[in-house]
């Protein structure tokens, strides 16, 4: 593969504030804007402590221990979007694009 600015773990893209104002995060911009091969992106989003995150970990690594943080019952501890770029697992000219969102609908954020 020609990319070699894979992450190693997620980091968050978007942050939402409490008073509901979007922050970006420009190194994980600069990472994404660095990527030469083809896209596929997979985005997922709803209610907190629903699988998303064990979902997206294992189509992003094969495993659940590792990746995104996975919820403990409580409230998510924020309304962000994660990011976490991979190689795809069976493309060897694709780069796969895991977005995670923290729990939405979640009462009191």
């Amino acid at each position: 593969m020609a990319f070699d600015g894979y992450m190693n773990q997620p980091m968050w893209l978007l942050e939402v504030s409490p008073s509901g104002s979007l922050k970006l995060n420009q190194e994980a911009l600069q990472i994404v804007g660095g990527i030469t091969e083809s896209l596929m992106v997979v985005a997922i989003v709803g209610p907190p402590n629903t699988g998303k995150s064990y979902l997206m970990n294992r189509l992003a690594n094969g495993r659940s221990g590792t990746g995104f943080t996975l919820g403990s019952g409580a409230w998510p501890p924020g309304r962000n979007m994660w990011i976490w770029c991979v190689p795809h697992p069976y493309r060897e000219d694709q780069c796969l694009v895991v977005l995670d969102c923290d729990g939405f609908e979640a009462k009191g954020k």
